[in-house]
């Protein structure tokens, strides 16, 4: 099945024409579950892997995802409270050769890579918290 489906002439009886639209918006619900999945960790912070994306799409995504998670009734309140601790940043990074060495481009300038990272910062504000208490 191509992924280029003309949706202007879909035929409602044709199975195919169907799932192919089905197939479209896979992405929702994503950044929640990864959202909910990273909460769940415990951790202060993760980078979140992607590919073929802006990262401000992914940025976007995980606070639409907070959004979300703070208006489901399944999702119990700690959750809520710990999903609205969440930060959501982009950062540039150079891109390294293997060597590493950085990757210029035409104009012999480097190359950067956007990455994205999740914060609790509910848990950084406690551990700074515990390093002053034990200065």
């Amino acid at each position: 099945m191509s992924t280029n489906v003309d949706f202007t002439d879909i035929d409602f009886d044709d199975l195919d024409d169907i799932n192919a639209l089905l197939a479209g918006g896979g992405e929702k619900g994503v950044y929640k579950q990864e959202m909910l999945d990273y909460i769940a960790t415990g951790k202060m912070g993760k980078q979140y892997p992607y590919s073929n994306k802006k990262a401000a799409s992914v940025k976007t995504g995980f606070e639409s995802a907070i959004e979300a998670i703070q208006k489901d009734e399944k999702v119990d309140d700690d959750t809520k409270k710990a999903a609205s601790e969440v930060a959501v940043k982009v950062r540039k990074s150079p891109r390294k050769n293997e060597d590493g060495s950085p990757v210029l481009n035409a104009d012999n300038e480097p190359v950067f890579d956007e990455l994205v990272f999740l914060i609790r910062q509910d848990l950084v504000r406690a551990r700074k918290a515990e390093q002053s208490q034990a200065a």
